[in-house]
């Protein structure tokens, strides 16, 4: 994907829109019709091989390329494919030679500042894929859910991880749900587990704590959430984390769907601004047939009939 496309339902422009596909997404082309093609990879639907004024939206991947279609659109992958694209370029302009020696060590130094993000990233999605596998595996294991949607391993028994997302109990005082991030003992031998709780405490709230116990930092509270100490009687359930990280990601497409609009509509709207100025300056608009019109009304008017704008397949 070199831009932004809508992936449709049928071929027809008309047809429903099923999402929105990022920049640097990769697609797997199954039929072709015209300047439409049919994909069944990361979704099944039809999208453009170019936009109607002729910009490229699909371009094929090299053939000797081992990389296979990425199964879902994350923007990390978009990340990684922007950034290996512009590491690519900078070799490029490198080995076309014909530079002068500042030129050329500029250009080596973006390229290892490039290579170290694109590093960073390839690092950060790989560390993303084994979380999901664990939590899909997570999942599977367990065989089945109670009818609030928490899974049904007896919270008294199972072993916390950091990053587990618990439902409380009314024994917590508190309402909602945790981040577990560590799991301790108390003076007395008694376990106490350490979770990051969203909002504030009620005051003087006994299990509050900095994230600390006998002066040793045990975790950093994040920004927004309240730290605190509570018992495995406190937890009513332990949340399906999967169905929560599928919630994310739509999310994360929702953000995008949304980045594309804003980005079209600000483009637009700056097109409109500067078309209304140009009608504003003109002393009169020719209509044809003899009509004319003064250039403020006509800018006015302009201005004011634009209330929508549309994305175009």
């Amino acid at each position: 994907m070199c831009l932004n496309t809508i992936v449709r339902k049928e071929k027809v422009l008309d047809s429903e829109r099923l999402r929105i596909l990022p920049m640097g997404s990769r697609v797997n082309v199954v039929e072709k019709s015209g300047r439409r093609v049919r994909i069944d990879q990361p979704i099944v639907g039809w999208c453009s091989l170019n936009s109607s004024n002729g910009d490229t939206i699909l371009k094929p991947l090299d053939p000797n390329s081992k990389q296979n279609v990425a199964p879902t659109p994350r923007s990390g992958q978009a990340a990684v494919t922007n950034l290996q694209s512009r590491v690519n370029e900078t070799q490029a302009k490198i080995e076309k030679g014909g530079l002068d020696k500042a030129k050329l060590d500029e250009l080596n130094a973006e390229k290892a500042n490039l290579e170290a993000r694109l590093a960073e990233v390839e690092a950060k999605n790989r560390q993303q894929q084994k979380v999901l596998e664990d939590w899909e595996s997570a999942a599977k294991s367990n065989a089945s859910t109670t009818a609030d949607g928490l899974f049904s391993t007896d919270v008294q028994k199972i072993q916390f991880r950091n990053g587990d997302c618990l439902l409380l109990s009314k024994s917590a005082h508190l309402e909602g749900i945790v981040l577990v991030r560590c799991v301790s003992k108390d003076s007395s031998g008694k376990e106490i587990i350490g979770c990051d709780y969203k909002g504030q405490l009620p005051e003087n709230f006994a299990g509050a704590s900095d994230g600390t116990l006998d002066g040793k930092q045990l975790w950093k509270i994040p920004t927004g959430f309240s730290g605190v100490w509570l018992e495995r009687k406190d937890f009513k359930g332990l949340l399906p984390t999967l169905p929560l990280l599928n919630r994310l990601e739509k999310i994360e497409q929702e953000n995008t769907d949304l980045t594309y609009y804003k980005d079209t509509a600000e483009a637009f709207i700056q097109v409109i601004k500067d078309m209304g100025k140009k009608y504003k300056n003109a002393p009169y608009i020719d209509l044809g047939d003899g009509e004319q019109i003064e250039g403020k009304k006509y800018a006015a008017d302009f201005m004011n009939k634009f209330t929508k704008i549309q994305i175009a397949d």
